[in-house]
């Protein structure tokens, strides 16, 4: 008995989708994304899609890396710590204000200040993230968020900065190898409407003008702030970009 064939779909023609695109058709750009799918799934080699002139691939490396850095805010604030460590390389490092080194320790204090009930959260925002084969750079916008006691008054500190973080692949995943926070400015404010805080001028002229007032909160609560971290124009920051720009690049 004669079977009939399965008709399969036609395979979009996806150069005339991305050129519709590119002259600003909102339904062909989205339009586009679903044909991709559909030759994929028809074993159609369709090369690299315009949206940057990136591969398939690359795009797909980017989308892993973002969720990865938006996960790394969700577990830490959370207290999801065993997801938190795989999150890094085995060889992962941490640079914080209030601590530098290897990130099982960082992943260990985070832990340790939850449980002594520590209140913070961080936002992310949107990644900038180079690709070049195993390795990558991503930077990425946050908002850090500290609620603490200052002379009896609950206060929020508010730090906006970016995460700058150095990612290879580890066993089939992303992983991050080195993150590292610049910071751009941050503010003090108590809770309750009416309330007012003194602060010390000498302790507070102590750290850079961009995490100033998060090194302030922690300082008086017994620990030990880094005052050399990357703020927005620094050299420590321009140092950063070149450093990882050479270890992108080197094979």
């Amino acid at each position: 008995m004669a079977t009939t064939p399965k008709r399969l779909a036609p395979v979009p023609d996806i150069p005339a989708l991305q050129e519709a695109g590119r002259a600003g058709h909102a339904a062909a750009t989205w339009y586009t994304l679903w044909a991709i799918k559909v030759a994929k799934d028809a074993g159609v080699k369709i090369g690299g899609w315009s949206g940057g002139g990136e591969s398939m691939s690359e795009r797909e490396d980017r989308q892993d890396i973002t969720e990865l850095i938006q996960n790394w805010a969700f577990w830490r604030d959370t207290g999801e710590w065993d997801s938190l460590l795989a999150a890094f390389h085995p060889q992962g490092r941490m640079n914080a204000t209030w601590y530098s080194g290897p990130a099982k320790e960082f992943v260990a204090g985070s832990r340790a200040g939850w449980e002594r009930g520590g209140r913070s959260s961080h936002f992310i925002g949107g990644s900038r993230i180079a690709v070049r084969g195993a390795k990558a750079i991503a930077e990425s916008r946050m908002v850090l968020m500290i609620r603490a006691v200052l002379e009896g008054e609950d206060v929020d500190v508010t730090c906006n900065g970016r995460f700058y973080d150095r990612l290879v692949k580890y066993e089939g995943a992303w992983r991050i190898l080195e993150r590292h926070c610049i910071y751009e400015k941050d503010r003090l404010d108590p809770v309750r409407p009416g309330a007012r805080v003194t602060l010390d001028p000498a302790l507070l002229g102590r750290f850079p003008e961009g995490y100033r007032h998060v090194a302030y909160v922690q300082t008086k609560r017994g620990t030990r702030v880094l005052d050399d971290m990357p703020v927005l124009r620094s050299p420590a920051r321009e140092q950063l970009y070149r450093d990882a720009a050479a270890w992108l690049e080197a094979e």
